[in-house]
């Protein structure tokens, strides 16, 4: 148990210092967005009103890093929260949209999409709902879905009692909190720590499989759907019985730095 207190006492240095003010461009109307990219890479909410302790700070610059190298667009999606509780590094998005709750205004057209950001439970479900709802607005076509875990923050909601990783997620999120007068009541850790907690990937993929979005009018007959972990593990997952038109594929990566490897 020493080195989760060790971890936490580092990260909780860090997060004083990380904040870092920058000039924003304003809001972008939704009618706005033109993206020709067949990528886009999608920040929510990267704000320190929501990951009080900056888990999810490290990997979200990453993510950025890695599509700008790669001539990726970039888009924050961003509420009327203080401009400067938001931590990411780079202060020019190639977009700006405002959103309250991580729901999407406008089109996604691009066939591989890349999220980072968020409240996994709450408003990165609502953008990941959002993609998908705009993809079934298209024509078919194969699609990725690609969430990078180490800038995804939660409150561990999807973790259920009777998992056999639950009390060392509670033991994780003690120590987060050990001794710190302003600390979180809901402590946020990255998709990646609860993978961590896990530590058996056969175990990981059943527990991501709890963050995809719920199947609507996309994940019927039309679509085959796969759920992959670091491209090593690869799950079907059935939905309908059908002759699929195309595949949509939730992946599920490490970080940016393992996407920019493959």
């Amino acid at each position: 148990m020493k080195w989760f207190v060790t971890l936490a006492l580092a990260l909780a240095v860090f997060s004083e210092t990380a904040l870092a003010v920058c000039q924003k461009p304003p809001f972008t109307h939704p009618a706005q967005v033109v993206l020709d990219s067949d990528a886009v890479l999608l920040v929510t909410h990267a704000s320190a009103t929501y990951d009080a302790r900056l888990s999810s700070k490290l990997g979200i610059d990453r993510a950025v890093r890695f599509a700008r190298q790669k001539g990726i667009p970039v888009i924050y999606l961003e509420d009327k929260t203080p401009e400067a509780q938001y931590f990411t590094a780079d202060c020019s998005p190639d977009y700006r949209v405002f959103s309250r709750d991580g729901e999407l205004s406008f089109e996604v057209k691009a066939t591989h999409v890349y999220v980072v950001g968020g409240h996994l439970e709450h408003c990165l479900a609502r953008t990941v709902e959002g993609v998908v709802s705009s993809w079934a607005r298209q024509q078919v076509r194969d699609r990725t879905l690609t969430f990078l875990m180490d800038g995804i923050y939660s409150t561990g909601e999807l973790i259920e009692e009777s998992d056999p990783f639950y009390k060392d997620f509670t033991q994780f999120r003690r120590a987060i909190a050990h001794r710190r007068a302003d600390a979180d009541p809901m402590p946020k850790l990255t998709l990646l720590e609860t993978l961590g907690l896990i530590d058996e990937e056969e175990t990981e993929i059943e527990f991501v499989k709890r963050a995809l979005p719920y199947s609507g009018e996309v994940l019927t007959s039309t679509y085959e759907v796969e759920l992959s972990l670091n491209n090593t593990l690869t799950r079907k997952i059935q939905i309908e019985p059908g002759s699929a038109l195309g595949r949509i594929r939730f992946n599920f990566l490490d970080s940016a730095a393992k996407a920019g490897a493959l």
